[in-house]
C-alpha cells in the first residue's frame, strides 16, 4: 500500500474528523510546496 492509496482510503472511508485532518494536511503540503517553488525561483532569478 502506497502513501496515496492511505490518503484516499483515509477521504473516502474515514471519519469526518480525518477527513479534516487530512483536507488540512493536504493544504499544509500545498502551501509548503508553494513557498519552496517561489524561493527556488528567487534564488534562480538572482544569479541571472
Amino acid at each position: 500500500m502506497d502513501d496515496i492509496s492511505i490518503l484516499v482510503d483515509l477521504v473516502v472511508e474515514g471519519s469526518r474528523r480525518a477527513r479534516e485532518n487530512i483536507t488540512v494536511t493536504l493544504m499544509n503540503l500545498i502551501r509548503a510546496m508553494e513557498t519552496r517553488r517561489w524561493e527556488m525561483l528567487r534564488r534562480y532569478t538572482r544569479r541571472r
